[in-house]
């Protein structure tokens, strides 16, 4: 076979040349291998292969044409290669047995693996990262292609291979992504700036990615950095140290006027600290500390929710000068800075000085004056002997997290008694039953519609900047500082026995004896108006979280979902001594500690811990420790609930399940709608009568986007065909079969713009037949399309059961100047189009109350597109043409209004352009 590429219905080769020696680069839809030597069927070698990694491992691949041929240039991640001479005999080698590759690396035929279900894919991959493709790193292959002499185009077949390599490579998600690096240079055992630097930024640029660095220099560098941050120029921020690093991003974020924008965007870790529990649990625990994975995190990831847990104190606990966790010194000034404070706002001012001070400053001078302060957690709550071994190990980072170790073994061998008050809310989604939690984690692993997402439903909401960040500001159970009852008396007594473990230290008789203390006439425990119970069982330690890991060594909380509206709490009881607040062996690894005798675990709503003893005190270690994300807070009482409406995408695994459906999905406005839907990870399948201009738009889609788009060749006009792929739509992406990220998908928005029946012509000279061309696209189609988006929506329980103030889904109409005015010789198409927008004012009275956004979008404006840059010219004044980016933007927030505030009549034109009425 001539040098160049072949192609077979599973795999294609390329035959190069490596270091001036013959090699054979090929792919299949696994696996990409290199073997030396030219073959003729060189898949049958890859035995053999020297290189041979999952396609998902390749960073890049290019080509480069010369005259004489062309380089070919791949970049991956690989374990280490084989020795040059793995293919010799070594001594008694007649006494070793061939090595089987593992079950992972087994080639499987091209039906065997489309067959698998995504989550099966995903268990193979792991499988093999944990494996055969563990210990990666970055390896460049330069290979050269020489011309035929029998006169192929070389050319046109690499470049061919190389586009197929990097569609499957990249599948659904966006190559190229311009990525904001935050690196910790002091984190941990200070070598982030080292391993950025040496191992993280090759591989990254590697992959094409776009970068822009900055090393912190001081405290709160963080949250200076996501207050200010221009979130639209990036698609991920990096996070090249431990967890600290994190909370003050997420701080910064959820603090912002836009916060559902900025906590919109991924944060992704590269593990540089001493404690990485974020990256351990993206990871897994064997590969948690890989770079290489983290980059590929980065690279790859989809993005995957996570509740913020917002976080509320006394403000007493914080003086003067006392800086609230996650928030700048400039915004915890007292009343006693109020005057420096406008001092210097004069100062400011008459320097010309930053503007961004001055709002700062102006904001702490006509704060309200609240009893509490509120900051955010994405990690734990700790107080007693985890709190102690975190925070009381501080002098001990250097050491990486083997010194939680020595501080878990010091806390035990003291015994104290943690001497608190412990309120929890367990409200509808709370249990106290490990057998029910267990079952909702098989539920959630399996990808099924889980318990948290059938009560969580989706955050979008669409709300606007104001609105958002009002939001994240509302205390949905109150703030510390308020009485958990009516009354002011205490809450009733929990019983913290779980139904399903009755192996426990636990007092049958405690919750019992403190109801009747409260009120002899009980003898169980009291149902609270509020919901709120009080746990009177003598404890060790508390421990919330909303992470199953929290170390390499520990798995606190095996029973953690990201995104279920709760916090997992495990509570080591005093009873027991010493040897009980032991970890069995083996037991902290895997989740079991949760079974021992001295472990109590629930998840709740919400949960405030009061200590009974005032912080300094001679009793407690250090004056007493509280541990939010691993930073020391004061020792005083804390409440936390999960933040409403609101979840962090901390790295690069869900997407939005709504399906946006687009007919019309022309050069122009069509596709602009289309990439911008997808853009924010919508699945979207458009629909149009060119078939090969729809799978080049597709195409073109998913290569560059996190959503996933499918074409359909669709006449409007023909109902049946219409209803038909509707509902192919509907299955198609609901079975999984474009991924795990989009099962259980739905459809929520249908946009409505189809361009035909378009004719101008003086009235005598318009025949019958053009008016009904019009009125079949426009009037009839957008009733038939409507119809079968309708009857999607309304059969879709998924849509029914999601946040009651966004709308159940989206009727998206296109007009045109044409809907408001009849002009001269344009009878036909406006005719059609005052239909259209008239059909669309019928269905809003029908169906806005029904929870069904319908709007009318009227395009009073010439669409900048090559035909009328043809027809036109390219020559034209800023702001008389419209740019489909920008219409397609306004569709995206039309599309996400919330009930209070839905738009029916969107009229859009260039600055120039004349009013149409």
């Amino acid at each position: 076979m001539a040098i160049g590429a072949s192609t077979s219905n599973a795999s294609a080769v390329i035959e190069v040349s490596i270091d001036g020696k013959p090699a054979s680069i090929g792919h299949d839809h696994e696996f990409l291998y290199v073997v030396r030597g030219h073959h003729k069927h060189a898949e049958a070698q890859t035995s053999k292969a020297y290189v041979r990694v999952p396609l998902a491992l390749v960073l890049n691949a290019s080509f480069v044409s010369d005259s004489d041929g062309g380089s070919l240039l791949v970049r991956l991640l690989s374990p280490p290669l084989q020795a040059q001479n793995s293919d010799a005999p070594g001594p008694f080698s007649f006494f070793k047995k061939t090595k089987a590759p593992p079950t992972c690396m087994e080639s499987l035929s091209q039906h065997a693996y489309t067959a698998m279900t995504p989550s099966a894919r995903a268990e193979r991959l792991r499988e093999q990262l944990e494996g055969s493709c563990s210990s990666l790193r970055l390896v460049k292959i330069e290979a050269r292609v020489v011309a035929t002499e029998h006169g192929a185009d070389v050319e046109a077949s690499t470049q061919a291979w190389v586009d197929t390599v990097m569609r499957a490579a990249y599948q659904h998600v966006k190559p190229y992504r311009r990525v904001k690096i935050l690196i910790n240079p002091v984190g941990g055992p200070g070598k982030g700036r080292q391993l950025f630097e040496s191992r993280a930024r090759p591989i990254l640029e590697a992959a094409g990615c776009k970068l822009d660095v900055t090393i912190t220099s001081h405290r709160m560098h963080g949250v200076e950095m996501a207050r200010d941050l221009k979130v639209q120029d990036y698609d991920a921020v990096g996070i090249v140290s431990g967890d600290g690093l994190l909370h003050e991003m997420l701080n910064g974020f959820a603090t912002r006027n836009d916060a559902d924008k900025a906590l919109a965007l991924p944060l992704v870790p590269i593990p540089a600290g001493s404690g990485n529990a974020m990256s351990i649990n993206l990871l897994g625990v064997q590969q948690g500390l890989s770079l290489a994975l983290a980059c590929l995190n980065v690279i790859k990831g989809r993005a995957m929710k996570l509740d913020l847990l917002r976080v509320t104190q006394p403000a007493s606990a914080f003086p003067p000068g006392l800086p609230v966790p996650g928030r700048l010194a400039s915004d915890t000034l007292g009343k006693r800075a109020e005057a420096q404070a406008r001092r210097d706002a004069t100062l400011i001012g008459s320097n010309g000085g930053s503007a961004r001070g001055s709002e700062d400053v102006a904001r702490i001078i006509d704060a309200p004056s609240w009893p509490y302060v509120q900051y955010y957690s994405f990690l734990s709550q700790a107080i007693g002997i985890v709190a102690d071994l975190d925070l009381g190990t501080e002098h001990l980072r250097a050491l990486g997290d083997t010194r939680f170790v020595i501080g878990y073994a010091t806390s035990v061998l003291r015994n104290a008694r943690c001497e608190v008050d412990i309120d929890i809310k367990l409200g509808s989604r709370g249990s106290k039953n490990r057998a029910e939690m267990r079952q909702r984690v098989i539920d959630f692993n399996k990808g099924s519609q889980s318990h948290s997402e059938v009560d969580r439903g989706s955050s979008n909401t669409g709300e606007g900047e104001a609105d958002a960040a009002s939001t994240m500001a509302q205390l949905v159970h109150g703030d510390v500082t308020e009485a958990l009852t009516a009354d002011g008396n205490p809450p009733p007594p929990f019983d913290l026995h779980d139904p399903s473990w009755p192996h426990t230290f636990l007092q049958r008789s405690c919750a019992r004896q403190a109801a009747a203390a409260l009120d002899p006439s009980q003898g169980d425990s009291q149902a609270s108006t509020s919901g709120w119970v009080r746990i009177h069982e003598p404890i060790a330690s508390l421990y919330a979280g909303k992470l199953p890991f929290v170390s390499r060594d520990l798995m606190q909380f095996p029973f953690a979902l990201p995104n279920d509206g709760t916090i997992d709490v495990a509570m080591i009881l005093h009873a027991g001594g010493r040897v009980a607040k032991v970890p069995e062996n083996g037991y902290a690894e895997t989740g079991q500690l949760v079974y021992q005798k001295a472990m109590s675990y629930l998840k709740v709503e919400a949960i405030r811990v009061t200590p009974k003893l005032k912080e300094g005190d001679k009793k407690l270690k250090n004056g007493g420790l509280i541990s939010i994300d691993g930073e020391k807070v004061p020792y005083a009482a804390f409440q936390v609930e999960v933040a409403q409406d609101n979840a962090a995408k901390m790295s690069l695994a869900a997407t939005a399940k709504q399906i946006v459906v687009v007919a019309g999905a022309g050069p122009g406005l069509g596709c602009a709608v289309a990439h911008k839907f997808a853009e924010q990870g919508h699945p979207v399948a458009i629909l149009s009568r060119s078939k090969g201009r729809l799978e080049t738009l597709a195409s073109q889609i998913n290569s560059l986007n996190r959503g996933r788009a499918v074409a359909y060749a669709v006449d409007v006009q023909d109902e049946a065909s219409v209803h038909q792929s509707i509902d192919s739509i509907q299955t198609h992406f609901s079975s999984g079969k474009e991924g795990a990220e989009h099962q259980g998908a739905f459809i929520h928005t249908g946009v409505f713009n189809p361009g035909g029946g378009f004719a101008i012509a003086p009235f005598l000279e318009t025949k019958p037949a053009q008016l009904e061309e019009a009125f079949k696209t426009q009037m009839y189609g957008g009733f038939v399309f409507s119809q079968a988006i309708l009857k999607a929506i309304t059969s879709n329980t998924a849509a029914q059961s999601a946040d009651p103030k966004a709308a159940l889904g989206n009727i998206m109409l296109t007009g045109a100047t044409a809907s408001l005015k009849g002009s001269a010789k344009f009878s036909a198409f406006a005719a059609a189009k005052f239909g259209l927008r008239a059909l669309g004012q019928s269905l809003a009275r029908e169906w806005g109350p029904k929870g069904v956004h319908v709007s009318h979008f009227i395009i009073d404006g010439i669409i900048i597109t090559d035909r009328t840059d043809a027809m036109l010219g390219k020559d034209y004044p800023e702001g008389s043409r419209m740019k489909p980016d920008d219409i397609a933007q306004v569709y995206l927030d039309t599309a996400r209004q919330p009930r209070s505030v839905w738009g029916f009549e969107v009229d859009l034109r260039p600055s120039l352009e004349k009013w149409s009425s």
